[in-house]
């Protein structure tokens, strides 16, 4: 598909998504020594006629549901499920997904050139207020993404003005060049002056005080487009000769499709000149595209990608579109252009006190605006500077707020500037002398300065001037949860107008200039519904009686549990419940309020089998009051006092021989949360249960869930939940529900490991992130304990985001997994059965991996997982017949595929509410819709599965692959199992959309970040800027991960 040209030399070719579209072995790797399973397909792990006897009982049973499926049969209800519906898989059902068949046009060969831009003259200021991603860095410096678009951008300009460009082009704006013809000898290097948006054009000569580029066009790689199609048209006798192909050809080509697609809408993220017309468009990694407000608006307003959602609270919620171009292979084969519809939380751009003003009006209360809360919002806020001073860079970022204990007016604040030799006066007065500045006590004065560097300037916010287009980090856009219909017609319009061409105007670029074209319909795919399964409890009141959920009768994911108890619950525990709250707190929860809550929650322990579960007061009022809870300002000083008050309380709630407490919160705060995670998890060894309280208007105060807003009755749905919680944080063997019936693949004595990777996501560079690992000890999978491990990462900017995703030490959580497996089984079983303590099987489900990622976690992590095994039976002396296989599937959660109904067809049978009635129309597909073909990669080994009812919004399916499959499964089973498994979550009375494994690795991840949390997103301090992190820290930051030896064998995280 790909060739480099002739009349270049060779070099080394670039693979980056190594891994794509290539076909999976369905042969493991030896895990070394020790390894003794047999290399024939048709080998069985089972060893025993038990086990026998249970597969056999399991395939009957899929035959002969497979030959129920067959005949004729009622489809699902609008909900999902009736008495009176069978359940059965469910096949021949369609839906569509948000991908597009691309068409191609006369040009079926293209060039790629790579762009090497390097820097020839550089009179940067390097003083320490640069807002530059260059300033600080040691020379040879790296040339910032931002500049590199714009460096590029000025390139495009200047090759059009001079006519040199062949014929149609596209480019990423970062270091790849397409075209049709190849470019001239002439044009393939040119000198360009660098100069922002926001000045004037030095021109082309050598110009003094300007940095200085060049760009050279390296050598031209020739793409077949043809043979990219025919590269997907394959019969499945062909593919293997398919995976031992190079992958480079085909990621090449889709390389420049994304490129080519993409073009038309990069073009209009720039302008000439940004102070006379904003842009059109920003992007984010020329994958994802948006509208920009076109001026700052007063009203919702259009903007390119659609009709800004909302604009309130100084941000605006603006609606976007990414692409991404799918190969799929077939006897027709499919190349795709995937468009997912995104909404961006974006800075209100334009004047910085304009957009403090907005926030304030969203979020005033009595005694003026919460100025913390204000400095929080403004933290990280790119602005330029509209005054110029000698040795400052005209681009920079808000710090905070000038003074936090009164209005910050600039007749109040000193003025500081970064050479820490403040003028001697006051803001007013430096900015009245040297700029004219009128002086306005409304006007807000904020610090200004690189975060990673000490020091800051005050400045007045309205000599400053908000970037347009600049998403706001970790903020939840407003009205992003749309149903499918909305979403449908958005990415069916504004979504496919935004890659490709509906205006003749705009034809001569882009996709369409290289003759490409895309279906104006979304593709249809095949879905089946898979049944559902049966489930079991215990009879309440009757321990030794089970009780059993029929599948039919669990409507769209969800089940009844009225008369229902845990299947092995805890019992004889001490708990306890305590309010906290400070002096100055207004609202406490009432006195009725917290004894309802106590009294019914000990009601509900029984109804659930929770025998002997004791209350222990810690005071009269059931209420532990400290402002250190609740600082004001959140410095590294004001965490450490909370930590040590949360401590305190809960040594003395275990002192008293409490082993369970339950503390009820004012408010969500993510911060107090954490501080009570790490001193229960980790300081003190205690479960601890939160739960956070509502106000209620009626009485003046905050009320727990246990008591209805609309009656003074007991809320049922929610004690059960909270019991399902506490049960299986209570005891290291209970069980709350159980499968009924294993799937065929699920044995007894199989070992489901969960794996996910928690990222820190915040402010400061190179934080190592944190493995987690969860694995099954018993045959109902329902206990899952954990084990966390720091993963260092390289500071190599190439390598950065591959090893933190990378588990480098996987083989040690693990070999841990694995060793609490066996100290838990080994011996004798419930029945009084000999027990080697070995799993027959082991299934991991590895989350968080993309695509480019599948080679590393098959080869490498897979590895790591044999070595585990083998340090296992070394240290058992077990025999090596026992070592069982493992089958590796990667769930992808974060992928943009959706599926939507056919807004022409008649069948809504495996739709949620079709039909609206008292609610609003969902029409998201019923829980256990499959996909198996036409978006896969159509080599066997990948679904779609939906696992849950999609309360609001669109449901995501995820995408599970197997990367290896000893047994040699089929992928029907596999989905199957994987189903069944989404029942299987603990604290819910629901099917889950990840499958248990998954969810519960993501839970382990979500703690782990509580953990580390004074790592990912240090207290802020001005004199103290977010450094990266350094090697030296690396011992205390596995010290964070260390549980209470009290707490490690217990499901802490649920």
């Amino acid at each position: 598909m790909s060739q480099h040209h002739r009349n270049w030399p060779r070099r080394p070719t670039r693979n980056e998504n190594a891994g794509r579209g290539q076909s999976i072995p369905r042969t493991n790797p030896p895990f070394g020594p020790g390894d003794s399973r047999s290399d024939n397909p048709a080998s069985s792990h089972q060893s025993n006629a038990s086990r026998a006897n249970t597969w056999e009982r399991g395939r009957r049973g899929s035959s002969q549901s497979s030959q129920r499926s067959r005949h004729s049969h009622p489809g699902p209800s609008p909900r999902g499920g009736r008495s009176d519906t069978q359940n059965v898989d469910i096949p021949g059902k369609q839906l569509l997904a948000n991908h597009f068949a691309i068409e191609l046009g006369d040009y079926r060969q293209i060039y790629s050139y790579d762009l090497k831009i390097s820097r020839l003259v550089d009179n940067q200021s390097q003083t320490p207020g640069s807002g530059s991603a260059d300033a600080g860095d040691q020379k040879p410096r790296k040339i910032a993404r931002q500049k590199k678009k714009r460096l590029i951008h000025l390139l495009l300009e200047r090759l059009k003005s001079e006519k040199s460009l062949p014929g149609p082009v596209a480019t990423d704006y970062l270091k790849l060049f397409i075209t049709t013809k190849q470019l001239n000898e002439d044009a393939t290097s040119r000198e360009i002056n660098f100069y922002d948006e926001y000045s004037v054009d030095p021109g082309s000569g050598l110009v003094p005080g300007c940095d200085r580029y060049r760009v050279d066009f390296e050598r031209p790689k020739v793409i077949s487009l043809d043979n990219l199609f025919a590269h997907y048209r394959r019969s499945p006798q062909s593919q293997t000769a398919v995976a031992q192909q190079s992958n480079e050809a085909p990621t090449d080509a889709i390389n420049a499709l994304n490129i080519i697609f993409s073009y038309l809408p990069y073009q209009k993220c720039f302008s000439k000149d940004h102070q006379a017309n904003l842009p059109l468009m920003t992007t984010v990694k020329g994958q994802t595209f948006y509208g920009i407000a076109q001026p700052p608006p007063s009203e919702l307003v259009s903007t390119e990608t659609g009709k800004m959602l909302d604009n309130s609270g100084g941000l605006y919620s603006i609606p976007g579109f990414s692409r991404s171009v799918r190969g799929s292979f077939g006897s027709s084969g499919h190349v795709d252009l995937n468009i997912y519809i995104k909404t961006g939380c974006f800075w209100q751009h334009g004047s910085a006190q304009d957009m403090i003003q907005a926030w304030i009006t969203q979020n005033s209360q009595k005694g003026g605006p919460n100025l913390h809360a204000l400095q929080d919002f403004l933290r990280r806020t790119p602005v330029r500077l509209t005054f110029e001073e000698s040795g400052l860079d005209r681009f920079s970022v808000i710090k905070g707020l000038a003074r936090v204990d009164q209005h910050p007016s600039a007749d109040i604040c000193q003025m500081q500037r970064f050479d820490q030799q403040h003028p001697g006066g006051s803001v007013k007065d430096y900015f009245s002398t040297n700029y004219n500045w009128q002086m306005n006590r409304d006007v807000y004065v904020v610090k200004i300065g690189k975060l990673s560097q000490k020091g800051y300037m005050t400045v007045p916010a309205d000599r400053l001037q908000v970037l347009p287009g600049r998403i706001k980090p970790s903020e939840i856009p407003q009205r992003s949860t749309r149903y499918p219909d909305a979403n449908y017609k958005m990415i069916v319009n504004d979504g496919r107008r935004t890659f490709y061409p509906t205006d003749r105007a705009e034809g001569g670029e882009g996709a369409a200039a290289f003759r490409l074209k895309i279906d104006s319909k979304m593709a249809a795919v095949p879905v089946t519904v898979l049944a559902r399964p049966n489930l079991m409890y215990k009879a309440r009141g009757n321990r030794g009686h089970d009780k059993y959920i029929d599948g039919a009768f669990i409507n769209a994911g969800q089940w009844n549990v009225r008369d229902a108890a845990f299947v092995r619950p805890a019992s004889g525990k001490k708990w306890s419940c305590v309010e906290l709250t400070a002096k100055n707190q207004r609202s406490k929860c009432s006195e009725q309020g917290f004894k309802h809550f106590v009294d019914n929650l000990e009601k509900a322990f029984p109804q659930y089998g929770m025998e002997g579960f004791v209350w222990s007061p810690f005071n009269l009022q059931g209420r532990y009051t400290d402002d250190d809870l609740f600082p004001t300002s959140k410095t590294a000083s004001s965490f450490l006092k909370r930590d040590s008050a949360i401590e305190k309380l809960l040594k003395a709630v275990k002192e008293k021989g409490v082993q369970l407490v339950v503390l009820l919160l004012p408010s969500h705060d993510l911060e107090l949360y954490g501080s009570i995670k790490r001193a229960g998890d980790q300081s003190v060894g205690i479960s601890t249960v939160c739960h956070v309280l509502r106000h209620d208007n009626r009485v003046k105060a905050l009320l727990p869930k246990s008591l209805p807003l609309r009656d003074n009755g007991t809320n049922d749905d929610f004690l059960a939940n909270l019991c399902m919680k506490i049960n299986l944080k209570s005891g290291e063997t209970t069980v709350n529900q159980a499968l009924r019936d294993n799937p065929k693949i699920l044995s007894p004595k199989t070992m489901i490991l969960g794996i996910d990777v928690a990222h820190g996501g915040g402010p400061r560079k190179h934080c190592p992130s944190v493995a987690a690992v969860v694995g099954s000890i018993n045959a109902e999978f329902s206990q899952w304990p954990a084990s966390l491990l720091a993963n260092p990462c390289s500071t190599r900017d190439d390598e950065e985001k591959e090893a933190n995703e990378k588990i480098l030490d996987l083989d040690v959580a693990v070999y841990q997994r694995l060793l609490d497996y066996y100290d838990r089984n080994h011996g004798k079983d419930s029945e009084g059965r000999k027990d080697n303590g070995i799993p027959e099987q082991i299934i991991v489900y590895r989350d968080g991996v993309s695509e480019s990622q599948f080679e590393m976690c098959k080869n490498y992590e897979y590895g790591k997982i044999g070595q585990a095994l083998s340090k296992l039976f070394q240290q058992k002396a077990l025999p090596v017949e026992l070592l069982p296989k493992v089958t590796l599937i990667c769930a992808i959660k974060r992928h943009h595929t959706r599926l939507f109904p056919d807004p022409d067809g008649q069948d809504e049978s495996i739709l949620l509410n079709p039909n609206g009635g008292k609610s609003p129309a969902n029409k998201n597909p019923l829980p256990g819709c499959v996909v198996m073909d036409r978006i896969t990669y159509g080599e066997g080994n990948d679904f779609f599965l939906v696992g849950q009812k999609a309360i609001q919004g669109t449901a995501r399916p995820v995408h599970y692959n197997v990367l290896q499959n000893p047994h040699n499964y089929d992928i029907q089973d596999i989905a199957r199992m994987t189903y069944h498994l989404c029942y299987l979550f603990g604290r819910s009375r629901t099917s889950v959309g990840p499958c248990t494994p998954v969810y519960y690795a993501d839970l382990v991840a979500d703690r782990a970040r509580c953990f580390v949390r004074q790592f990912y997103n240090p207290p802020h301090d001005d004199d103290n800027p977010v450094r990266p992190f350094d090697d030296s820290e690396l011992p205390a930051f596995r010290r964070c991960l260390q549980l209470h030896p009290d707490i490690e064998k217990t499901m802490f995280y649920i």
